[in-house]
């Protein structure tokens, strides 16, 4: 009888770690998460057109390498001040409805960057730093609230990119050449990863710092 019992539970065991190897497996591979991009561009400026461009050509070929690279889905929206499609034109109501429009999953990233000019003021309500979407403000900090207040929120990784100036016109600002980095060997695969799939919270890079102005060519972008 007791050889039976440890017949019954071996072959017991078996069938478990069978079932677990057909059912489980397949569905423990989580799902890829999924970049949802919004590109606000502003080359509909006679001056900067080529630089912001140039930019936004940078930021399509990264997050099309993540895609590319099996890191992450990719749903990308671009809105452009030089489209012939009015519909893609920036304003605020544009920008912020796409955000609170958003669905992403638990472990997908939100992706927000902004080209064109900006600048601060802080005797407005809203305060801070705003960007000029053709003559119509948008804060950053409205931007950030309506973000804060959306489903979106609630996604693994937030990311926004502002690459625009930060400078009140009432405060003069010291301007110097840094230069350009070297360019230094990486597993972009990895990087990738690192960034899109190992990281959560919310990310908020912007390339100039209160009082300084920011800096672009039509060769490197900003």
């Amino acid at each position: 009888m007791k050889n039976m019992r440890r017949c019954s539970v071996f072959t017991v065991l078996i069938i478990v770690l069978l079932s677990s190897i057909v059912v489980f497996t397949p569905a423990a591979t989580a799902a890829k998460p999924t970049i949802h991009a919004l590109l606000v561009i502003m080359d509909g400026d006679p001056a900067n057109f080529k630089q912001y461009q140039q930019s936004s050509r940078w930021i399509r070929q990264l997050l099309q390498a993540v895609k590319n690279n099996d890191v992450c889905e990719l749903k990308l929206t671009s809105l452009r001040s030089n489209s012939n499609n009015h519909e893609e034109w920036p304003n605020p109501q544009r920008i912020l409805t796409w955000i609170r429009q958003l669905t992403p999953g638990p472990n997908d990233v939100i992706f927000i960057y902004y080209c064109g000019h900006g600048a601060r003021n802080l005797q407005a309500p809203e305060g801070g730093t705003y960007f000029d979407l053709t003559g119509v403000k948008l804060y950053r900090k409205k931007l950030v609230d309506t973000l804060k207040a959306s489903q979106a929120w609630e996604s693994r990784l937030k990311i926004l990119i502002t690459d625009t100036c930060s400078v009140d016109s009432s405060v003069k600002v010291l301007t110097e050449s840094l230069g350009t980095s070297a360019a230094v060997d990486y597993n972009a695969g990895r990087v990738y990863r690192q960034l899109f799939v190992e990281h959560e919270g919310f990310l908020h890079i912007t390339s100039a710092t209160e009082n300084e102005y920011s800096w672009g060519d039509s060769t490197n972008g900003g």
